[in-house]
């Protein structure tokens, strides 16, 4: 029966990527393949139409320098707890922080991010934690044994992880089998303050620590590298992976100094990089950390190693309005991790971006993971991306864009150099203003605020903003030098004793100065538009009004009509919508009956060509104190601007530029959103 089956099936012959696209090039009517078919990366790395398994193994192949392919895979997965699903604890009270971590835990989660922060700080995220009583307080009823704790406290994460020791200690909890990561990350902490101390102090201080955690049974990775101070200042996917990888190859280097070998210091460094809404370049860049850690770990002769990879959901791609979708952003985000064996996962509640989300959003990101783990299975495949033509090749061109930022970096000296000199940061600034305009323009759209608004949306509860006016950090203190662990010893003791985190101040020393990486979100410049019409909505009484001025029947101006209705409200300004006019005479008497100020024309080419001009200058005489036509002019702008009309409205257009000459001319003051 097998022979019998599909017994022609040799007379066809076999599948040819040439053939296919000399017929594909024959569909195109305007534009040549490249043109039309081959899609660009931030980082102007080709998506092709088509990929083949054929053309995967041939990219590995040639990718022999990047790595071994085996590397590329998570770990083996436990069917029970498939990747650790943490969560991130950052309310400020800490007997609040504390409900909220045995609720997550309870519910699914099985791992933890502390968000710390010291006595002084303003911002509202973040742990007041200063003293053991206070850790004690935030740990209370956690089960140390069952579930991985993260610390992170930017700049001050080393004075934390002495206070967790110090809480060790007093607890007579001995940290050997227990999964607490430090996450000590300096020069991540450094991007955003602007400065670090001199280079060989810090190596010295972490180094140290690095020997005093390993004595004390600390068993995971210590330091962190984080792409996430790259992704936030708006870096492409591989500038984040070249310059993270920078970074965990200067504290492989500090460790080295600190007589900590190559393989014992290749071991205590963690990756943590983004994933976004992008589904396939989330998981290759996953894929990518991991072949170019392995590259790393090769050339200084310790074998390929694999490296722990975290991710974090995307800071820059939340949204304040509409904050809804941000859910599915977060489920991309968490799928593509999960796909691509992500040792941890966390997510940001969907009104991250609103200020101290409540329990409510934290129970909907907690319960992401559950559900992507425990209905879809994720967990149960190793790889599931692997053999695919794309993910693969997308994975080498990626690993080998970023291969490339890595050793520019360190032709530069290494990463502390190139900050110094301030190249990484100008490669970033370009990306970042290309992406920018990139969104201004809609070419990156953004569901909820730049694409299909909805201006009426109700307000989304977040808990009140808490500021705190604790101490400031201490003055100088005499610790010992930087050594075999006998500073950090000395912190740790310090605060067993009693004393404050914020009190263990030191010695003022010289700082390497470089220029810090800004924090942005994609959103921001259309938010800050919908944030001034709102203001001025509410100082007015009502919302400025834009009346369509729909000239024809309904195929003649829906498409334009919607598209302006889109482009209006994304600034804010309600639209008076309508089926369209027969006549210029009655869509006049329209604008004139709907009371608005602006107008704006939308119908076809063809009627804009024999009436176009006509209705321009009669809704101007009606009163229309600023006239927009939708639709791209062409070589009739001069003709139409001396109609009257103000501005056009058109697919490519600089939108945000454009609303904010629109409310300059309403007399809408402008806002600024972060």
């Amino acid at each position: 029966m097998t022979d019998a089956f599909l017994p022609s099936s040799g007379e066809f012959p076999s599948p040819d990527l040439a053939i296919w696209r000399k017929l594909a090039e024959k569909t195109l009517t305007t534009g040549d393949f490249e043109s039309r078919l081959v899609a660009r990366t931030a980082d102007g790395l080709p998506i092709e139409p088509l990929y083949t398994q054929t053309g995967a193994r041939s990219a590995i192949q040639s990718a022999g320098h990047i790595g071994a392919a085996p590397f590329i895979r998570g770990g083996l997965r436990n069917a029970a707890a498939p990747w650790l699903m943490a969560q991130r604890i950052d309310l400020p009270d800490p007997s609040a922080a504390n409900r909220q971590l045995l609720t997550d835990l309870e519910n699914g989660a099985s791992g933890l991010v502390l968000v710390l922060r010291a006595g002084g700080q303003s911002s509202s995220h973040g742990i007041a934690v200063d003293t053991v009583d206070e850790l004690a307080r935030v740990l209370d009823g956690v089960l140390l044994n069952l579930v991985a704790v993260t610390i992170e406290a930017g700049p001050a994460t080393p004075r934390f992880v002495a206070l967790l020791s110090a809480f060790l200690e007093r607890n007579k909890i001995d940290p050997a089998g227990l999964r607490l990561f430090p996450a000590i990350d300096p020069i991540g902490g450094a991007l955003r303050t602007d400065s670090l101390v001199p280079a060989d102090l810090v190596a010295q201080r972490y180094a140290d620590a690095a020997h005093a955690l390993l004595r004390r049974g600390f068993s995971g990775p210590l330091l962190m590298a984080d792409g996430r101070p790259w992704s936030e200042a708006g870096a492409t996917e591989a500038q984040e992976l070249g310059y993270t990888l920078a970074c965990a190859v200067a504290y492989l280097r500090w460790l080295d100094a600190g007589t900590i070998a190559p393989a014992e210091g290749a071991a205590r460094i963690a990756f943590k990089i983004t994933v976004d809404a992008d589904q396939f370049m989330s998981i290759a860049k996953i894929r990518a950390m991991r072949l170019l850690w392995a590259r790393v770990t090769d050339a200084i002769g310790i074998g390929a190693r694999r490296a722990e990879v975290r991710v974090e959901a995307a800071r820059r791609m939340l949204t304040a309005r509409d904050p809804w979708v941000n859910l599915l952003r977060a489920t991309v985000a968490c799928f593509a991790g999960a796909v691509a064996g992500a040792d941890e996962i966390a997510l940001h509640p969907f009104t991250a971006a609103l200020g101290v989300p409540d329990e409510f959003a934290r129970r909907l990101a907690r319960n992401t993971h559950t559900i992507l783990a425990e209905e879809s299975a994720l967990g149960h495949v190793a790889d599931p991306a692997g053999g695919s033509g794309y993910v693969e090749s997308l994975t080498q061109a990626l690993a080998g864009k970023a291969w490339a930022a890595f050793q520019a970096t360190e032709a530069a000296g290494g990463l502390i150099a190139a900050l110094e000199a301030g190249a990484p940061q100008a490669a970033v600034a370009t990306a970042r203003e290309k992406r920018t305009a990139n969104v201004a323009r809609r070419r990156i759209p953004i569901t909820g605020v730049s694409e299909f608004p909805n201006i009426d949306e109700s307000p989304v509860p977040v808990l009140p903003e808490v500021s705190d006016d604790g101490a400031s950090a201490g003055g100088a203190r005499a610790w010992p030098e930087p050594g075999n662990g006998q500073w950090f010893d000395a912190m740790v003791a310090a605060l067993r004793d009693g004393a404050a985190v914020h009190s263990l101040g030191s010695a003022t020393v010289p700082t390497i100065a470089f220029s810090p990486l800004p924090i942005v979100r994609d959103a921001a410049p259309f938010e800050a538009l919908r944030d001034a019409a709102d203001a001025d909505a509410a100082q007015h009484g009502a919302r400025r009004r834009v009346f369509l001025a729909n000239l024809g029947a309904p195929a003649d101006t829906i498409a334009r009509a919607t598209f302006a209705k889109n482009v209006l409200e994304a600034g804010g300004l309600a639209t008076l919508g309508n089926d369209g006019f027969e006549s210029i005479a009655a869509a006049v008497e329209g604008f004139r009956a709907s009371g608005a100020a602006i107008a704006c024309l939308s119908s076809s080419d063809a009627i804009y060509e024999t009436d176009g001009e006509q209705a321009a200058r009669a809704l101007k005489a009606t009163g229309a104190a600023t006239l927009l036509m939708a639709g791209n002019p062409g070589a009739r702008r001069d003709v139409l601007v001396s109609a009257g009309v103000d501005d056009f409205l058109y697919a490519g257009m600089d939108v945000v530029a454009v609303l904010a000459a629109l409310h300059e001319r309403l007399g809408i003051a402008p806002m600024r959103r972060t």
